[in-house]
């Protein structure tokens, strides 16, 4: 029986009850959880807004990107890897995040929790004149016991290198070094290796900020008259008891002592002035920027890494980013930037286990990332052409597992440059191998918010790719927030959170809720192009041809591609996948909505709500025990005058990109014809208990003629209306 409450008049149409199979798939499907809340961004101009809260959310208080009031220091940070400016009489560098792994790559810290295994994880360093001395701030990415990280600053130059002192291990031209651990602070004349009678040096701690203050008197270091300085930056682990540097072991660390994991070396983790880092690995895939630094800390030579300071800038307040210079702030390619997260499990990184699958969503310790500070890293190519006036698009390039940030597909360029012009952004999502969930999944919507802060993005010109892991989560994404994306792109992906998974009648390890097989009738308004193999027996080709096969029976839109081969290359080329993702806009509302909601995926606690669709909202399950707690949404418009466009033949394609050769099925649409306009709307409900409708999107009005088909009790609410209307048993 069908009710109306609060109504202007009595609905008229067809309303039947009937059991629904999602679609040609075969699925039962339904929804759950209500919207989590948001600070709306003013580029979205729609509601429902496209996508989770967390895309939405202000940007939190990040104490380490503060200047505490009262304070010395002024300038904003440059959050910009690699770079230095001066700004408001101070001279900033930014480091890079979690490259804090010594000589060879292969440093680890001692097991003892207040290393936080990332202890001497350089953040910024910055200096400013105080009369004729100097004044240095460091921070670092954590700081749970202070004294138990050091850091060298050599100052001036010498004709040759010089010994850092407190068996740190390496060599330095300085005319003095400056040492740091905790509150204590020693100078050290670098020509004689003696300490200095340095009245007036003093050291201060901010543990909120994670920040080292240290005041250098004239009497170690005059300034004046001095038009630059050379300067160097170099951290450690102390030993308090033997007043040196904590002198790594050989093989893994101990719980009070760093491992060097085989390399011998310099006893320091990270090096400071590193302007030439390439995007290179020493060890496993994640390109962590430090393969210079690692280099040089196993010979101890650090003569390269400095700065020549201009004094004269710090003394007269010059600002100066010094765009695209060598050492400066860049301002196009590719960069690696840091955005302070809503979320921060602890200091650090996290207990890191082996690779490993559960059910998803994870509990427990599966849960805790790799990467658990609130900073975060994520790589951004920016396009050397000018944003238009819309704004720059927006195209995530998700990571494979076991790689991170500067691991993304090889083909940011071309994403870069197609069109008018798309950043590329690749997100760390917590660690190698978190499947885009929790954690994981909202730090690539904060990397995205966080760019939005700094560039001028156009919120419908937007795409996603990811090869691997990232092919899941391309998949994953576009089927929880279709309307954030016009095309998308998986390339070798799993459509399981997992590798080795067949499909089929085959359980999965991470559950049906992970299954992509499940979501496919959202991509209706999103073309795919699937690039695969037909030797994968990581994201199994099985499983891979399995959700191929609901594309199929759906009639949807997709470039499928089998390639001869095994799991591994990014298999279309760079120029392909630019000219499919293209120029293609996001219809913000399309007439015809095809949405199911995966009532595990629903993870409020991280502002990954995700209940709704175009013009839909709102929506929820009825019964999360039926159906793998799965339910679809299926509504179609007739205020728009165009019908379901017509599906052209599948048709048979072969080539190659570049050396790979595949052989593949095409499928394309006709152009919706027009039809006459009419003030209807068809619904279709399986396990879904609530929707919302905004008539005004659906290009209806308060007094649609609704034709609604469900499976259960429902409730439809028209949002801007006075009326609901229910459906009983």
């Amino acid at each position: 029986m069908l009710t109306e409450r609060n109504s202007r008049r009595h609905l008229s149409g067809t309303v039947r009850r009937a059991y629904v199979i999602a679609s040609a798939v075969g699925l039962a499907v339904g929804l759950a959880t209500a919207p989590a809340s948001a600070t709306v961004n003013p580029a979205f101009t729609s509601s429902p807004k496209p996508g989770p809260a967390i895309l939405y959310a202000p940007p939190p208080r990040a104490p380490q990107l503060e200047n505490a009031p009262g304070s010395a220091w002024r300038a904003a940070p440059i959050l910009v890897s690699g770079a230095s400016a001066y700004r408001k009489g101070e001279f900033l560098y930014q480091d890079y995040l979690f490259d804090d792994q010594g000589a060879g790559s292969t440093y680890t810290y001692p097991t003892d929790p207040r290393y936080a295994k990332d202890a001497a994880d350089l953040v910024e360093f910055r200096v400013k004149t105080e009369g004729s001395g100097l004044l240095i701030r460091l921070t670092y990415n954590a700081m749970i016991d202070p004294t138990l990280v050091a850091s060298t600053i050599a100052l001036g130059d010498s004709a040759t290198p010089e010994p850092l002192p407190f068996d740190a291990g390496a060599q330095e031209p300085a005319q003095v070094f400056v040492t740091v651990h905790g509150s204590t602070v020693a100078a050290t004349d670098a020509a004689t290796g003696q300490p200095m009678i340095a009245h007036g040096t003093r050291a201060s701690v901010d543990l909120t900020r994670r920040q080292g203050t240290i005041s250098v008197p004239r009497t170690v270091l005059d300034t004046h008259g001095m038009s630059t300085l050379r300067v160097a930056s170099a951290s450690g682990l102390w030993d308090a008891a033997g007043n040196r540097y904590l002198q790594p072991v050989s093989g893994a660390a101990t719980a009070t002592q760093p491992g060097n994991g085989g390399t011998a070396g310099s006893a320091l983790f990270n090096v400071a002035f590193r302007f030439t880092e390439p995007f290179a690995s020493l060890t496993g895939f994640e390109i962590w920027r430090d393969t210079v630094q690692a280099a040089a800390l196993k010979t101890g030579d650090l003569s390269a890494f400095h700065v020549d300071v201009n004094l004269d800038n710090l003394r007269h307040g010059v600002n100066d980013d010094m765009p695209d210079l060598p050492g400066g702030v860049p301002t196009h390619g590719m960069t690696n930037r840091i955005y302070a997260s809503h979320f921060e499990d602890q200091q650090g990184r996290g207990p890191q286990p082996g690779i490993h699958y559960c059910h998803e969503p994870c509990s427990g310790s599966d849960l805790v990332p790799d990467y658990t500070s609130q900073l975060q890293p994520y790589s951004v190519y920016v396009p050397d052409k000018p944003a238009p006036a819309t704004g720059y698009g927006m195209t995530l390039n998700l990571h494979f597992c076991g790689g991170n940030y500067n691991n993304g597909p090889p083909d940011a360029a071309q994403l870069a440059d197609r069109g008018t012009g798309s950043l590329v952004v690749t997100p760390e999502a917590r660690g190698r191998c978190f499947w885009y969930w929790s954690e994981g999944a909202a730090d690539v919507f904060e990397a995205w918010a966080d760019a939005g802060r700094h560039f001028h993005l156009d919120p419908t010109y937007n795409a996603i790719s990811g090869w691997s892991l990232g092919g899941y989560g391309t998949y994953k994404f576009t089927a929880e927030f279709p309307d954030l994306f016009a095309r998308a792109l998986p390339d070798i992906g799993c459509v399981s959170a997992e590798t080795g998974w067949v499909g089929g009648t085959t359980p999965s390890i991470s559950g049906p809720d992970a299954e992509i097989r499940n979501l496919v009738p959202s991509y209706r308004n999103i073309p795919f192009l699937m690039g695969n193999a037909n030797q994968d027996t990581l994201c199994v080709t099985s499983s891979q041809l399995e959700v191929f096969s609901h594309f199929q029976a759906l009639g949807y839109r997709y470039d499928w591609r089998e390639y001869v081969g095994g799991h591994g290359p990014y298999y279309p080329t760079a120029d392909e996948s630019a000219a499919f993702l293209g120029n293609a806009h996001v219809d913000a509302n399309p007439p015809h909505v095809t949405y199911v909601l995966d009532g595990g995926m629903q993870q409020p606690t991280w502002g990954l709500t995700a209940n709704h669709a175009y013009w839909l909202s709102g929506i929820q399950i009825r019964d999360a025990a039926t159906n793998n707690d799965l339910g679809t949404v299926d509504a179609f418009s007739g205020g728009f005058g165009l019908a379901d466009p017509q599906v052209n033949p599948e048709q048979a394609t072969s080539g190659t990109s570049g050396s790979f050769v595949f052989t593949g099925q095409v499928r394309t649409w006709q152009p919706p014809q027009a039809t006459a306009r009419t003030d209807e709307l068809d619904l279709t409900l399986a396990n879904v208990s609530a929707v919302t409708i905004d008539p005004h999107r659906a290009h209806v009005d308060c007094h649609v003629n609704l034709h609604m088909t469900s499976d259960g009790p429902a409730t439809i609410h028209l949002a801007g209306c006075d009326r609901t209307v229910t459906v009983n048993d």
